[in-house]
C-alpha cells in the first residue's frame, strides 16, 4: 500500500458524479498518482462520530430503549475502525464507503436504528 503524498496542487479532471460542472479540480498522490476522493475523512473524523453517536444515544435513546455505548463496545468499534483499510486511506476510498463501514462496525456490536445514525454523522 502506497504511503500517500499529497500533490499540493490539483488536477482538472472529468466529474466522477452527475454534476453540472463539466471538470473538477481534484488532488493526487504525487508516488502512485491515485486521485483523493471528495469527502473522504481520517479516522480522526469517525473516532469523533462515534462520541456523538454515543451521546445521542444517551440523550435520545431512552426514548427509543436504546442505551449508550459501554467503554467495552467504544474500544471494540475503535479497535475494528483502526483495521479497516477503508479509514485509512482517503485517497482511493469515498466518504459513502466509509459511512457504510462505520455503521456496518457498530451493528457488530450494538444494534442501533438508522435515525441515531443519521442524527450523529449530520
Amino acid at each position: 500500500m502506497c504511503e500517500h503524498e499529497d500533490s499540493g496542487e490539483k488536477v482538472y479532471l472529468a466529474p466522477v458524479r452527475d454534476s453540472t460542472n463539466t471538470v473538477e479540480q481534484r488532488r493526487y498522490c504525487v508516488r502512485c498518482g491515485l486521485v483523493r476522493e471528495d469527502g473522504a475523512k481520517d479516522l480522526a473524523f469517525f473516532v469523533n462520530r462515534l462520541h456523538d453517536l454515543d451521546e445521542t444515544l444517551q440523550l435520545a435513546g431512552r426514548h427509543m430503549g436504546v442505551c449508550h455505548l459501554t467503554q467495552v463496545e467504544k474500544r471494540l468499534i475503535l479497535r475494528s475502525m483502526q483495521a479497516e483499510p477503508v479509514f485509512a486511506d482517503v485517497y482511493g476510498t469515498t466518504f459513502a464507503m466509509q459511512y457504510n463501514m462505520f455503521k456496518r462496525i457498530v451493528s457488530r456490536y450494538r444494534d442501533i436504528p438508522e435515525c441515531v445514525y443519521f442524527d450523529a454523522l449530520n
